[in-house]
């Protein structure tokens, strides 16, 4: 649903105005085809698994946005100035009910294990009251903006436009207080947005060096973009409403009679407030934003008796200032091993006093299997709470993940496009035809690429070698090679009613990507 009103007004020559007020809303649902109020089922075969219901990310995912707009700008002309001020605002209302496995995630060692009803294991979330719900983050936040920008003619040739933009977060609604994270770290999850600013300053130059060239050229800083849903993570997971179990019966967990409807009582039973995953946004964290340097020129030109030529090329360069970064705060800050390709391996959130005396490699393999033999950790068996023979890692461990949204100064952009365009014109009987080719080459790294909604995915779903502590690699957003070719026709087969046509051809290289060791 989309709905605006602008009214534009001319109170004398040289001053005018804008207002517009603007409101839409948007639902999104993630309903399985034959409803996602069931369970999943993941069942291993020798020649693959088959998955037999709504996958495990369509529990209880419901997202529904309401935004407002509203906008205010003033424009006076005063001799070679034309100066432009302006208030904006957008406020929005997010419901988000995003509850991973609230209807149960089994896994089958097989088809007949499947037939009789006995699972694996199995993985449950949910809010710790049972009702998937209560685990919906309700908030709002809003953006108020002011600016002010002066376009001067400083000379027949010259233009310079330059301003400021100053942007004030503020928010709407409460993030549950957990206070077992408060103990561990030290600081509240309670941060969020509100009170966060920005000012941004920036300049731009357009100088006509003659008829057939022109230059341009500028600078400053931009901010905006973020996604909603990285802050709505922090009034979901907030490790007091939501918390998850695992049960495998091969550790003694009665997973016999299984029902894809309701999960076993043991496992409802086990959800505790406060032993869940948090997500967390750092109290020092400060908007993200990118200064930007950009030059340009448009040439017009004329090759023999073809006329109508246009060359342009642009280059942008930037860097990323306080970029958003993803850390597990459970995690020690020393790493306690390393796995076989070098990658540091952490404690994360597990009881040191089991990890102690583990040679590197039982390190390793603890973490890739999920459970080590009471054989082979000696003295500390005793961690062997079901008393299977193995120690699991949900029995050793004493924190959950929690995941802090920071900033961090790493990451940059070049950008060179070149286009070359010529109108063709009235061509008789044909028509009119208008044609362009153009190249892109771009060069950006950074630190973090933020491509999901979950933090948990921002955190883990990207090639590392150390998540603790990243290092400057290619973005998931490059593209290093780009070409497009585009052509424009149009004629009146009707007189005053044109046909146009536009033909759009791309070819670019692929998205980039990483060889890691699985291990």
């Amino acid at each position: 649903t989309i709905s605006m009103v602008q009214v534009f007004s001319d109170w004398s020559d040289n001053f005018s105005t804008e207002v517009k007020v603007a409101y839409s809303e948007q639902i999104t649902g993630q309903q399985a085809l034959a409803g996602s109020d069931v369970a999943n089922f993941e069942i291993s075969t020798p020649d693959g698994t088959i998955s037999i219901g709504p996958d495990f990310f369509r529990h209880a995912n419901e997202l529904e946005n309401e935004l407002w707009q509203f906008k205010l700008k003033g424009e006076y002309v005063y001799g070679d100035h034309v100066f432009k001020a302006g208030y904006e605002r957008d406020d929005q209302t997010t419901f988000n009910l995003f509850v991973p496995g609230s209807e149960g995630s089994y896994e089958f060692d097989s088809i007949a294990d499947y037939q009789a009803r006995t699972a694996n294991t199995l993985f449950y979330q949910n809010a710790v009251t049972n009702d998937e719900n209560d685990g919906a983050a309700n908030f709002g936040f809003a953006v108020d903006s002011l600016y002010l920008q002066d376009v001067w003619q400083a000379t027949d040739k010259l233009t310079v436009t330059a301003g400021v933009r100053y942007d004030r977060y503020s928010s709407d609604g409460e993030i549950t207080e957990n206070p077992n994270f408060e103990a561990r770290y030290g600081f509240k999850n309670t941060t969020d947005v509100d009170g966060l600013d920005i000012v941004m300053p920036r300049i731009g130059l357009n100088y006509e060096y003659s008829d057939n060239v022109t230059l341009r050229g500028g600078f400053g800083r931009f901010s905006g973009g973020s996604p909603a849903v990285w802050i709505s993570n922090n009034y979901s997971n907030n490790g007091v409403n939501i918390d998850s179990v695992f049960q495998a019966g091969f550790r003694g967990d009665d997973l016999t009679n299984i029902d894809a409807r309701n999960v076993p009582t043991a496992a409802q039973n086990a959800l505790t407030a406060g032993d869940g995953d948090v997500n967390v946004l750092d109290p020092n964290f400060e908007v993200p934003s990118l200064w930007r340097a950009n030059i340009g020129a448009d040439v017009y030109f004329d090759i023999g008796q073809m006329e109508g030529f246009k060359w342009s090329f642009d280059y942008i360069h930037g860097v990323n200032d306080k970029a958003a970064y993803w850390k597990d705060i459970s995690c020690a800050d020393q790493a306690i091993g390393s796995s076989p390709d070098g990658r540091p391996v952490y404690n994360c959130g597990l009881d040191g006093n089991f990890l102690a005396g583990l040679s590197n490699q039982q390190i390793v393999d603890f973490y890739r299997d999920g459970e080590i033999s009471n054989a082979l950790v000696g003295s500390r068996a005793s961690f062997d709470t079901d008393g299977d023979g193995n120690v699991g890692i949900d029995e050793v461990e004493v924190a959950p993940e929690a995941l802090l949204l920071t900033n961090i100064d790493k990451g940059k952009q070049q950008i060179f496009t070149t286009r070359l365009g010529k109108d063709w014109g009235e061509l008789g009987q044909l028509g009119s035809l208008y044609t362009s080719l153009s190249y892109t080459w771009q060069d950006s790294t950074d630190a973090h690429s933020g491509t999901s909604s979950t933090a948990s995915s921002n955190y883990s779903d990207y090639a590392a070698a150390d998540r603790q502590n990243p290092t400057t690699s290619v973005s998931n957003y490059q593209r290093e090679h780009e070409f497009k070719i585009k052509l424009d026709w149009e004629k009146e087969f009707i007189e005053n009613y044109p046909t146009k046509v536009t033909l759009f051809g791309s070819r670019r290289s692929g998205a980039p990507f990483s060889y890691t060791y699985d291990y």
